[in-house]
């Protein structure tokens, strides 16, 4: 789960560019309305594996930041969250929320910026 200000779009999977370097949860790069942008696979990122192949019906949620998480789909817009402890060892989601009885990780886009940027350089 994300912040609703940090999405700028929900795109469907386009072709991904390869990234050079050893295998991460960076599935590649895109242009995205004449902008390059980094695509992250979000399970790749929250289990720290290498970006599986993306399904035709995949999606990208192209953030504020340059970045897009390349997702399965996007589920829904949330609005009644309840915030849980910080989650250790996780920098790019340091807090969880319950929603509908289930906790999922809350990205913290800062991070994930901070985070491109090192696997990126």
């Amino acid at each position: 789960m994300l912040a609703a200000d940090a999405v700028a779009e929900v795109v469907a999977v386009v072709a991904l560019e390869a990234t050079p370097g050893p295998p991460s949860p960076i599935a590649g790069h895109f242009v995205c309305r004449g902008q390059p942008v980094v695509a992250v696979e979000l399970g790749g990122l929250l289990e720290d594996r290498a970006a599986a192949r993306p399904a035709l019906d995949a999606h990208l949620v192209v953030l504020t930041n340059a970045t897009a998480l390349l997702v399965e789909r996007v589920k829904a817009l949330v609005t009644d969250v309840r915030f849980d402890e910080a989650s250790p060892g996780l920098a790019v989601a340091p807090q969880h929320a319950r929603v509908d009885q289930q906790v999922v990780p809350v990205l913290d886009l800062d991070q994930l910026t901070l985070w491109v940027a090192g696997r990126a350089a």
